[in-house]
């Protein structure tokens, strides 16, 4: 076993041992899958630290790999959806939740350059990032992004998502082929979508909506599991071809399902220690 591993796994039992955020993590899954006895939640939640301790590994990991070795680990299962749609548009944009390993995203670059030709990553990409309150996590994760954003050679940017939808749509006729990538799970402040998202009302981000109908650009959701400890697929669905043609809203509820979906498929794989549910209705 790798040593990063032996240090996730050591850094969980000692999660599990202080109870680092016991009662949000029991919470959030109880309420979402509520057939769950007690004894699975209890195994839920353990299986839940080791994931996110293997993200912090991980994320520091890439730090100091290659982009050669880091596509080694980040694969696509279906680049075809992304490269056919790349044909016809200038301009896509990407939405995912908090699966697989998000700070990892940045390897879709080099799969695009290192082993098959493609339209779909040969263009500038833009990743967007929310800012965290604490100053050296901040400047810790923007390193880890940058690194694996740097490597892969790309043309772009990482972009603060309160930049990002100004910056985005600024650039809608500059003519320029671009991807923006988003991560829309998070808890909205302000003007949100009321979803139906793992059996109770949840709130969304909106951003990816309102963005994908401004600039009526294909909305992809782009889904990230764990095929092996420290291995990734990301796959890809098309949301929506036309999306200024869409209802307000729906957009963001097939964004949810989808995510949702992902979810129950593979229970553990998602951000369960953050307070999700802020919002009451």
């Amino acid at each position: 076993m790798k040593i990063r591993y032996l240090i996730s796994d050591l850094c969980a039992l000692l999660a599990d041992w202080a109870g680092y955020r016991r009662d949000v993590i029991h919470i959030n899954m109880a309420r979402s899958f509520p057939n769950a006895d007690y004894k699975e939640l209890v195994h839920l939640r353990r299986e839940y630290y080791r994931h996110i301790f293997d993200l912090a590994v991980e994320s520091i990991w890439v730090v100091f790999v290659s982009q050669k070795k880091l596509c080694e680990h980040v694969t696509m299962s279906n680049p075809e959806l992304p490269d056919a749609l790349s044909q016809k548009y200038d301009k896509m944009l990407f939405v995912m939740g908090h699966t697989g390993n998000w700070e990892l995203i940045g390897a879709i670059a080099g799969n695009g350059k290192s082993d098959r030709n493609n339209k779909f990553t040969d263009r500038k990409l833009y990743f967007t990032y929310k800012k965290a309150k604490n100053r050296f996590v901040n400047k810790l994760l923007k390193k880890i992004r940058y690194s694996a954003f740097k490597k892969s050679a790309s043309v772009g940017d990482i972009v603060e998502v309160k930049e990002a939808l100004f910056e985005f749509v600024s650039q809608r006729n500059n003519g320029e082929k671009a991807n923006y990538f988003i991560i829309a799970d998070q808890s909205p402040k302000g003007n949100y979508v009321t979803v139906d998202f793992l059996n109770q009302k949840s709130a969304f981000f909106r951003g990816a909506e309102y963005l994908s109908k401004k600039l009526n650009i294909p909305l992809v959701y782009m889904s990230m599991s764990r095929t092996s400890r420290g291995k990734y697929q990301i796959a890809f669905e098309l949301i929506e071809e036309f999306p200024a043609m869409c209802p307000d809203g729906e957009l963001t509820k097939r964004f949810a399902e989808l995510l949702q979906n992902d979810i129950m498929e593979n229970k553990v794989n998602w951000l369960w220690s953050h307070k999700r549910w802020k919002t009451r209705f």
